[in-house]
């Protein structure tokens, strides 16, 4: 039996009920001063985007500003990559759409800085941001023929002042890149942005968090602290906790569970999808349920019954020195990455005695900057898929019900949080969310995209490590990397092959044999071994 099949919870039962009276949604009475006041959510998210009611001072937009630039073509925003690649992809304020604008001194032009400290300019007909020099942009304001200075919800053009072209949304790419064309009918308009460091006014949840808003990523909660250089007010809160844990005020799962109850939400739960620390807060969840710390549940409900041996929070210095890689973030476009996690350097590892393992076992690993996730090897990471592809069982050993993998991988879960069955994690993504990853969901157009494979579900890991389990085509991939940065051209890329490979019947395209890989940081397998725990028998 599972934690499900016994009901001990349902997907719909209120987190509070498990984890205390922090996760209450508000008070039911009248309570002490001193009382916890009930989650609060922030009332806004601290973007001024030129709408009446706004302070006209707080619409300026200088240089030292954090700006953002909607594309109306897509109603996504400008993002750079960690490669220097401009795209229009996410209706996100996050870190990787944050630019500077800076004035140059010629009337009219701004040069656009991006968050990697890299300027924007014109590579082969793309928008790249690459250069270590100020590149000129001309901004044509829509209904002015001259501004003094840039205010948020202005909607400009941009043109490309050395090239003479203008800045456009390629609406049809696979990765939505910002090219450049000759005629400015043909631009893309985009809309100033600007972010304040203003804590918002919070307000109360208006209704409790549920154990599915965790699964579905509409619990509110979101990544705020996980970036080096806080962005929002909201994000300087977070970053603080992060902190903490770091420095090792914060010590266990229960403690840091705990802190982040106080901190604002993002949003109101079940309002919207918004990727952050929900499956972190689900490690918590399993420890509760399953009464044991989060790795213990994990090794006992999933990872010894599955025969998952290199799958773990740490590993012995001998098996370091042959199996672990190092890990590596791009930081800056063109440069060497940055190396985060070195098994063999003088410091050693954050995943090996003395250094490792981290206190906090992330359930997503999001805790900390970096350390706390699975490590994982390439034929531990393809039998967890190949038991979801066996609807629960994978040589004859079960660990979930036929009917929990079909309700946890069958079901667009997001759609009915949100009350839309057609509902999808972002603007121009045809995935919904089931409880294990995005959901490839039924194209109107499906022969136009081989990539789209409808049922297919999944997720992709922190450093670039992706898993999908196809159902209907019988096929498990999985990729992994050491490197942060590279995941989501690379799997654009794997599921474009494994599209045509199927249309071109050329049968399988998957090699499960057991080979002598490395550890990787597959940083979401925690959250898949979780949920399975969560709902194992």
């Amino acid at each position: 039996m599972t934690f499900y099949d016994e009901g001990r919870f349902q997907l719909d039962d209120p987190v509070a009920k498990f984890l205390g009276v922090a996760w209450e949604s508000a008070p039911a009475s009248k309570v002490p001063e001193d009382a916890h006041p009930g989650l609060r959510v922030a009332a806004s998210d601290g973007i001024v985007r030129g709408t009446p009611g706004e302070d006209p001072q707080d619409q300026l937009i200088a240089a030292d500003h954090t700006a953002f630039l909607l594309c109306a073509d897509t109603n996504t925003h400008v993002d750079i990559d960690p490669q220097g690649i401009a795209r229009c992809r996410w209706n996100d304020c996050g870190a990787w759409q944050a630019l500077s604008i800076e004035p140059l001194s010629v009337p009219g032009r701004v040069a656009l800085k991006a968050h990697t400290g890299k300027y924007v300019d014109v590579v082969d007909g793309s928008m790249l941001a690459r250069s270590a020099s100020p590149s000129a942009w001309l901004v044509m304001v829509a209904g002015l023929d001259e501004w003094e200075q840039l205010r948020a919800g202005f909607k400009v053009h941009l043109k490309h002042e050395a090239s003479g072209l203008w800045a456009r949304a390629e609406v049809s790419s696979d990765e939505r890149r910002l090219v450049v064309g000759p005629d400015m009918n043909g631009a893309s308009a985009f809309s100033l942005q600007k972010q304040t460091w203003r804590v918002p006014t919070l307000q109360p949840a208006q209704c409790p968090v549920t154990i599915r808003h965790l699964m579905t990523h509409t619990s509110g909660l979101d990544y705020s602290g996980q970036e080096e250089k806080p962005l929002t007010a909201l994000d300087a809160l977070g970053r603080l906790l992060v902190k903490r844990c770091e420095r090792g005020e914060v010590d266990d799962l229960a403690q840091w569970t705990a802190e982040v109850a106080k901190l604002p939400l993002r949003c109101q739960p079940g309002s919207r999808y918004q990727y952050g620390v929900s499956t972190d807060v689900l490690g918590r969840l399993v420890e509760v349920l399953g009464r044991a710390p989060l790795d213990v549940v994990l090794r006992e409900r999933v990872l010894e019954p599955l025969g998952m041996s290199s799958t773990s929070f740490a590993t012995s210095r001998e098996a370091a020195s042959e199996r672990l890689a190092t890990l590596y973030k791009f930081t800056v476009p063109g440069e060497i990455p940055e190396m985060l996690d070195d098994p063999e350097g003088n410091e050693g590892s954050d995943w090996v005695p003395p250094r490792g393992p981290a206190p906090i076992f992330g359930g997503g690993g999001g805790v900390e900057t970096v350390r706390g996730g699975l490590l994982s090897s390439m034929s531990d990471y393809l039998r967890f898929g190949h038991m979801l592809l066996g609807k629960g069982e994978l040589n004859g050993v079960r660990i979930l019900r036929r009917s929990t993998v079909e309700l946890m991988t069958e079901v667009n879960h997001l759609g009915l949080v949100l009350g839309d069955p057609s509902a999808t994690i972002g603007p121009g993504d045809n995935r919904g969310f089931c409880l294990l990853g995005g959901l490839e969901l039924a194209s109107s157009r499906p022969n136009e995209d081989v990539s789209r494979h409808p049922g297919i579900y999944g997720w992709g890991g922190w450093a670039s490590t992706i898993f999908r389990v196809s159902p209907a085509s019988g096929i498990v991939f999985v990729f992994m990397t050491n490197c942060i940065g590279v995941e989501e051209r690379v799997e654009k890329l794997l599921l474009r092959r494994v599209g045509e490979a199927l249309r071109d019947g050329e049968g399988s395209v998957a090699d499960s044999r057991p080979r002598r890989w490395w550890l990787a940081w597959p940083i979401t397998a925690s959250w898949l071994t979780a949920t399975a725990a969560l709902l194992a028998a």
